[in-house]
């Protein structure tokens, strides 16, 4: 029982984890976008 909620504790931390990596990434490729629209 206890494994399976740190196992779950772990699940929620790596998709906030991959979450916030992909909002990096669009932050980052927007400026190129838009300097390349210009």
């Amino acid at each position: 029982m206890l494994f399976d909620h740190a196992s779950h504790g772990w699940i929620i931390l790596a998709d906030t984890l991959i979450s916030l990596a992909e909002i990096a990434k669009i932050s980052e490729t927007s400026p190129t976008q838009l300097n390349a629209k210009t």
